[in-house]
């Protein structure tokens, strides 16, 4: 399956089953959690780059793509949505900060945004993030070390708006992977694009 190893075969087996739409989100955390995913092997599957955080896509279908995130000490995603879809993140290793926004006004698309910080959360291994609604923002951060994250998006995001609080501003930008299986065709291959 697309050149990824056990126990990460088992993972994207076992979520070709779920529909997303109507499984409850504890069934997916509860996958999650139950593939033991070893923090060196997921470490081992794409380089690792010390100046930015990276995605890695593993399994991507059209029902949900699974990606392993490598995050440097201090890197940060931008704040971001996540394309009006699910979004699972658990922490394999390390710690990473999410800084909760909520939209104030506009923000349904490229435009005028108005946002607020809603909160901070620490999530060390062990911890599973769930965004499930088009206004869920957040920004990631690796903190105290570096970190290496799971993701599983249903349905794959292919665009999602990054807020730019700063310049009350949001635009879409296209998702962009690291690296891809390479087993992929060409036909099949998602897009290259530039960090997020």
């Amino acid at each position: 399956m697309l050149g990824i190893r056990n126990p990460l075969t088992s993972l994207a087996l076992a979520l070709t089953d779920v529909d997303f739409e109507t499984t409850p989100h504890d069934h997916v955390t509860a996958l999650l959690r139950s593939a033991h995913l070893d923090a060196d092997e997921l470490e081992a599957l794409a380089p690792f780059d010390t100046t930015r955080y990276t995605r890695h896509l593993l399994f991507r279908n059209e029902a949900f793509e699974l990606l392993v995130l490598h995050w440097p000490d201090g890197s940060a995603s931008a704040i971001h949505d996540h394309g009006n879809q699910h979004c699972y993140m658990a922490v394999t290793s390390g710690l990473l900060v999410i800084d909760d926004f909520v939209v104030v006004s506009g923000g349904k698309e490229p435009g005028f945004a108005k946002i607020a910080s809603a909160g901070t959360t620490i999530m060390p291994a062990g911890n599973i993030d769930i965004r499930t609604s088009a206004r869920d923002l957040h920004r990631v951060t690796a903190s105290g070390g570096a970190a290496v994250s799971i993701h599983v998006y249903a349905k794959p995001i292919d665009h999602f708006l990054l807020f730019e609080p700063a310049s009350n501003s949001c635009r879409t930008v296209v998702s962009r992977y690291d690296s891809l299986p390479a087993d992929l065709t060409n036909d099949d291959r998602p897009q290259m694009q530039v960090s997020r």
